[in-house]
């Protein structure tokens, strides 16, 4: 087993499953389509994550489409988010959207990766299973009148391919409620994924620039570590991914 955890470049394309419980409140349908993408070249200090969900209700003939993108580049020093969702059935609608958060003090690629390097260095394993070493995070969030509390296991490989991430989100206020997810890719490998992955698709149109809602310093070491890395000030929000 590794004496620390290592990020590495790899390309993971698998399956999503989630569960999301609020007492006194149905569950929501399961998804008929769920999946993810997650692209990470260290080299470059490039990171992509997409997802893909279709959900069905069928007793009100409405089908929902969500997809999601996430472009993190060092080189640009920027990070961009997109979201397209359509909806059919009764009232049709199409909302989409892209946005852009700007990092003028970041580094450069090289000397961001050995501050990444070394802020996951101090995350050990928390065991094994089924042949996979786990590491865990945990981070409490207090904001804007919302507390709520992420664990997020990270199964991997002896060479730090991810497998599996599992997320619980348990918020205790203003609503209580519980969120049970797994992203699965057995089948993940080593390696950077192809640079045009990085590039912002001319169909999501014109991203608008935005801002970081200020937010107090997280209480998890390895989350202010990281955003250190970035160049952010004590009070700019993280980066969730």
């Amino acid at each position: 087993m590794a004496s620390s955890f290592e990020l590495v470049s790899q390309v993971f394309n698998g399956t999503i499953s989630t569960h999301t419980s609020i007492p006194g409140v149905p569950s929501p349908p399961e998804p008929s389509l769920a999946t993810a993408y997650i692209g990470l070249d260290m080299e470059k200090m490039s990171f992509r994550e997409d997802s893909h969900i279709i959900v069905n209700m069928q007793q009100y003939n409405i089908t929902a489409e969500t997809q999601t993108s996430k472009v993190f580049d060092a080189a640009t020093k920027r990070f961009t988010t997109y979201a397209a969702t359509t909806t059919t059935g009764p009232a049709p609608s199409t909302q989409h959207s892209c946005l852009f958060y700007e990092f003028p003090d970041l580094a450069a690629p090289a000397d961001v990766r050995k501050c990444i390097e070394e802020a996951a260095s101090v995350v050990k394993p928390t065991g094994s299973e089924s042949g996979f070493q786990t590491f865990e995070f945990r981070m409490p969030f207090d904001m804007q009148g919302t507390h709520s509390t992420v664990s997020e296991v990270i199964y991997t490989d002896a060479s730090f391919i991810v497998k599996k991430i599992v997320a619980d989100v348990n918020i205790t206020s203003p609503v209580n409620s519980t969120s049970h997810t797994e992203m699965v890719d057995m089948s993940s490998k080593a390696g950077a994924p192809d640079s045009s992955l990085f590039k912002i698709p001319q169909e999501w149109g014109t991203c608008k620039e935005t801002t970081m809602p200020a937010m107090p310093t997280p209480e998890s070491a390895t989350l202010q570590a990281l955003l250190r890395c970035l160049g952010m000030g004590p009070r700019q929000s993280p980066i969730v991914v």
